[in-house]
């Protein structure tokens, strides 16, 4: 075929149907993890504000602009228990934790927002309150007059409510998962006996690390589809995968 009007002489061959030099699947044991407090304490110096502010608004880095991607994390102590409730839904899925026990999640197509937050075992006794939100995202294109790619905000952008009460003095832990985070992340190694322990730990958001060796130059990756509900995936050091829910994207690369 030719492609002279283009400046071409002629098509490039076509790829290879084979798949030679590239693994077959293969099971990938997990060697360490993360807890989610590991994580936060890698952020040196969260972001302290009345009430809740989204990614787009931190004052963060001397950036300018905030955070961009990746996962933010909203802490707070409390003394009672009750109903709360957020004046505006976060964007995009939020894990809420009282004394970093789970205790609610929510999509951002939730409407109804509303969890019950137990009471502390003493009276008056502080309660660490912690909302985790995932950026799943952001539109990369809107006709005309939308204006969605400058109004889009990521997080918490408003007041939380406790008992109709708005709840100040948070402090905001910006996750971005990028190459320095990742590589900073000090993984405990996962012995047998933890091993046995991993699905309780994994009821809360949790950094797991598998560790391979290759001979190949290329590799082909699916994150594991029924080990984790949601969350991301980085190969050496970059991020790679993201996973929502029952959904998986795969990704191949040197």
């Amino acid at each position: 075929m030719s492609l002279s009007a283009q400046g071409n002489v002629s098509v490039p061959d076509p790829l290879p149907t084979s798949r030679h030099g590239y693994l077959g699947p293969v099971d990938i044991a997990i060697d360490s993890y993360m807890g989610l407090q590991e994580l936060v304490s890698l952020v040196e110096s969260p972001v302290t504000s009345m009430k809740p502010t989204c990614m787009e608004e931190l004052v963060w880095k001397g950036n300018g602009y905030g955070q961009n991607f990746g996962y933010i994390y909203y802490s707070t102590n409390i003394t009672h228990g009750g109903n709360l409730n957020f004046t505006s839904t976060p964007t995009d899925r939020n894990e809420i934790f009282v004394d970093d026990a789970p205790v609610a999640t929510h999509d951002v197509h939730d409407t109804d927002l509303a969890v019950s937050i137990p009471s502390p075992p003493h009276n008056g006794q502080d309660m660490t309150l912690g909302i985790l939100v995932e950026n799943r995202g952001r539109v990369n294109y809107a006709m005309m007059p939308y204006n969605f790619l400058n109004e889009q905000r990521k997080g918490i952008n408003s007041d939380i409510l406790l008992d109709n009460q708005a709840i100040h003095n948070w402090s905001i832990y910006p996750l971005d998962f990028s190459k320095d985070f990742i590589k900073s992340s000090p993984y405990k190694l996962l012995t047998p006996n933890y091993l046995r322990l991993l699905p309780k730990l994994c009821l809360s958001p949790t950094n797991a690390r598998q560790t391979m060796t290759t001979p190949s130059d290329h590799v082909s990756t699916t994150a594991p589809e029924r080990s984790f509900t949601s969350g991301i995936t980085d190969f050496r050091d970059y991020i790679m995968s993201k996973r929502n829910q029952n959904t998986v994207r795969k990704t191949e690369g040197d």
